[in-house]
């Protein structure tokens, strides 16, 4: 556990008697907790403060939390530490070393290992082609004439073969020579390629061993103080048997002569300088003093009474003691106050520093985190989950954990990117294959059909007539161009409630609905049959009959067709005309069944070319009013002797389909729906070719968007050095800056109307958007699809009015 001052951390015990409602303060980094809110926020305070110090490394100046950290990093490391080099170590501190202060413990250990390499450890030799890992396996000592070590304590001068390292006797690195054995990657040390003679500067040690911090820290956990030095801890003496070790399995050549400093004993009651620092520093020990200095000072105070009553007795000699008295108890009472006064200011300053550190960390984590909003709304943006390592008030964010944040938001876009261009990828196999030839039994490119909401229909409706009304509705809504609606009705349009209710209502009515459909359409027929049928031919006249009229001649049609061309010329002799016969409410019975009963009549030569070739071959027995008189007798029957108000709904329905059949008949009526069909299919494939369009523009824009994007990330994070890498942009056209000019200018009301059309022209032709930047792009775009939305509409509409 990390310290304050000299005394380690212990954590408060868990209160007692506390009942399951109690609410309690819980401090997750310590596992504490506390009843009471104002013990909560010292210990809070406390741990916020950088005043702890990490106990195996010693680093002060930390927080609890980075004190924890630096503990945990350490004992890792420590885990990692060879036993081949931490072996001999041990060595040299229980046996030849005996220091109490662990720097010049370390120091004396670092300069011994620096440049001379131990029995068993595993280096790096450098000699030759490339670098091999060896190991230790003997060292040489080159001997040479007068090689003694004198004691440090004599006058004797010391030969040149040896080396000062602060106070450390050795011979220098020169003198010692290494065989060591070659590791082989695959089979160890199977191979037994030794190398003898091998200088210590062809040889390598890892840097993280021998470096002076890792030999503190390996040294402070591996020792005690034992007395006045310092040795290795009983555990390790039994792990690694450093009882039974000599020299001899260490190094080689005269032993070394470490400096001896003893701990030093100091003070009255023979305590160390290390000890007195490792003695607790609490409130307690304080008040202790301060109790012992008032015992002291009271005792001082009751002999200096007892003097003064025996130097009541000298005279004058007892004034000028009693003067000297009154003084040294006021120096003594004096002296007590300062230490006092100046505890409490220590006290006091220790805790308005922490606040103040607090304060500070807390206004650093609020503008690191107000500078790094932009990286959260990058990270929500590509869906990165659980950004509370990163998005909180609680510490400040290393370099570290902001870079790793960097590098996970562009790890994610780019599996986003690539997920898109594999999706991509196998949509177009899937069309491609889709579009393979294959046979048609197979059926594997149906489709589900929508499930649509059921359209409830009244009680007196079935589906059938439902159907044969909207028949009737769009014959009315297709063709009323063709159709005398206005100058019947004086409106251009037929709603789909009238048509019903002419169907229904059975009212003999002058403005009855009924009565104006069927005018509509008997008007319209007798317009199209006046232009292409005309009147009968004469059927005694044979040169107006020609030889190929088999409509006469037919065996089973032909005496009821000579019948209809008798009956309608003598109506026309008659009456006149049976087309133009006057239309109301009371003669409209009468004038539907003239009508059904001449359809069918023969026209002649002259429409026979006509029929064959403009009406679709159309002969007379094939007319629906025909088919129509000889197929339904009783509703002939009913027109002949009732009224067409006596009608049921389905057979006013069938009145209306005969009518409609024969007017689409006409050669007028086929023409127009031919060139609607033609004309249907020219908008269909400008309406594709404008989402094609639509399709690429889109894609151009958004490839030009992610550019941007991806050169502002590179600005950010590498500067402007990073323009080097970018690909040079197109130089703006005139189209360009003229749609980035518009763009700017923001409201769009008041422009001209030139301007406005010159913007659509241009947006409609075609945009580089790889010429603008990411603002202009977003705007531009947005503008191009207001004007395609609208396009697409206005084809939309106009196919609606085709159908």
């Amino acid at each position: 556990m990390p310290s304050l001052g000299r005394k380690q951390f212990r954590p408060s015990p868990c209160p007692v008697g506390l009942k399951p409602d109690d609410k309690v303060f819980y401090l997750p980094l310590t596992n504490e907790i506390f009843t009471s809110y104002d013990d909560f926020f010292q210990r809070q305070i406390s741990l916020s403060s950088m005043v702890w110090t990490c106990s195996v490394t010693g680093k002060t100046g930390l927080t609890f939390e980075e004190a924890l950290d630096s503990e945990k990093n350490a004992q890792e490391t420590l885990k990692t530490y060879p036993p081949s080099f931490a072996r001999p170590i041990l060595y040299l501190v229980y046996k030849l070393s005996c220091r109490g202060r662990i720097e010049d413990l370390v120091n004396d250990i670092y300069f011994f290992v620096k440049d001379h390499f131990l029995l068993g450890e595993e280096v790096t030799y450098s000699g030759g082609r490339g670098r091999k890992d060896v190991i230790i396996k003997k060292v040489t000592y080159i001997d040479v004439e007068n090689d003694v070590i004198t004691n440090q304590h004599n006058d004797v001068k010391k030969p040149a073969i040896f080396m000062k390292r602060g106070e450390l006797l050795i011979p220098p690195a020169e003198r010692y020579m290494y065989d060591v054995l070659i590791l082989d990657k695959h089979n160890g040390d199977a191979g037994n390629k030794v190398l003898e003679r091998v200088s210590h500067q062809d040889l390598l040690r890892s840097k993280s061993l021998w470096a002076r911090n890792m030999i503190r820290v390996f040294l402070k956990n591996s020792c005690i103080t034992d007395h006045e030095r310092l040795t290795v801890k009983k555990e390790l003496l039994e792990n690694f048997q450093l009882d039974s070790m000599s020299w001899n399995e260490v190094f080689a050549g005269p032993i070394a002569q470490f400096p001896r400093t003893p701990l030093m004993h100091r003070g009255p009651n023979g305590h160390s300088a290390d000890d007195l620092d490792a003695q607790s520093t609490s409130d307690a020990d304080f008040i202790d003093i301060v109790e012992k200095d008032k015992l002291h000072s009271r005792s001082k105070k009751a002999s200096l009474e007892k003097d003064k009553k025996e130097n009541d007795k000298k005279g004058e000699s007892g004034k000028k003691t009693k003067k000297k008295e009154r003084y040294n108890l006021f120096r003594c009472f004096n002296f007590q106050s300062l230490i006092l006064h100046i505890a409490f200011l220590f006290f006091f300053f220790f805790f308005i520093k922490s606040l103040m550190t607090v304060q500070k960390i807390i206004v650093q984590i609020a503008e690191q985190q107000e500078e790094l909003e932009s990286l959260f709304e990058q990270a929500r943006k590509v869906n990165i989950e659980n950004l509370s390592h990163w998005e909180q008030d609680e510490r400040l964010l290393s370099e570290a954990e902001i870079v790793e944040l960097k590098q996970l938001i562009r790890q994610t876009k780019e599996k986003d990117r690539e997920e898109k261009r594999l999706n991509k990828q196998r949509a177009k196999e899937m069309l491609l294959e889709w579009k393979k030839p294959r046979d048609d039994i197979l059926c594997d490119d149906l489709q589900p059909l929508p499930q649509l909401a059921p359209l409830l229909l009244p009680l007196w409706m079935s589906d059938d007539d439902f159907g044969d009304y909207l028949y009737i509705f769009e014959f009315f809504q297709s063709f009323a161009e063709l159709l005398p609606i206005k100058e019947v009705r004086g409106i251009n349009q037929v709603k789909f409630g009238e048509i019903i209710s002419a169907v229904r209502s059975r009212t003999p009515e002058q403005d009855s609905l009924f009565v104006q459909l069927m005018h509509i359409l008997l008007k319209a027929k007798a317009e199209r049959a006046d232009e292409e049928d005309g009147d009968e031919a004469n059927l005694s006249n044979k040169e107006e009959i020609p030889v190929d009229a088999n409509d006469i001649d037919h065996k089973i049609y032909g005496p009821e067709i000579r019948q209809a061309t008798i009956l309608h010329e003598d109506i026309r002799l008659t009456h006149g005309n049976a087309r133009h016969l006057p239309i109301d409410w009371m003669t409209l019975t009468e004038v539907m069944r003239l009508s059904l009963m001449t359809s069918g009549y023969y026209t002649g030569a002259p429409t026979h070319r006509f029929r064959l070739f403009s009406r679709g071959a159309i002969r007379c027995y094939e007319d629906e009013g025909f088919l129509f008189a000889k197929d339904n007798p009783q509703t002939m029957s009913i027109l002949e002797k009732k009224s067409v108000f006596d009608l049921q709904p389905y057979e006013r329905i069938a009145l209306f389909k005969v009518v409609i059949q024969q007017l689409l008949s006409y050669h007028k009526f086929r023409s127009t729906s031919d060139e609607r069909i033609i004309s249907l299919l020219d908008v269909r494939k400008e309406l594709k070719n404008l989402r094609n369009f639509d399709a690429a523009q889109e894609k151009e824009a958004r490839e030009a968007s992610l550019v941007r994007e991806y050169e502002a990330e590179q600005l950010e994070e590498l500067g402007e050095a990073a323009r080097a890498d970018f690909v040079k942009k197109e130089e703006p056209s005139k189209e360009t800056i003229t749609l980035i000019n518009f763009v700017k200018g923001g409201n769009f009301v008041g422009r001209r109307d030139e301007r406005l059309r010159e913007v659509e022209q241009i947006l409609m032709k075609g945009v580089s958007y790889a010429q603008m930047e990411a603002d202009e792009i977003k705007k531009v775009r947005s503008l191009q699809v207001e004007h395609t939305t609208a396009a697409e509409n206005d084809l939309l509409k106009l196919i609606y009015k085709i159908q």
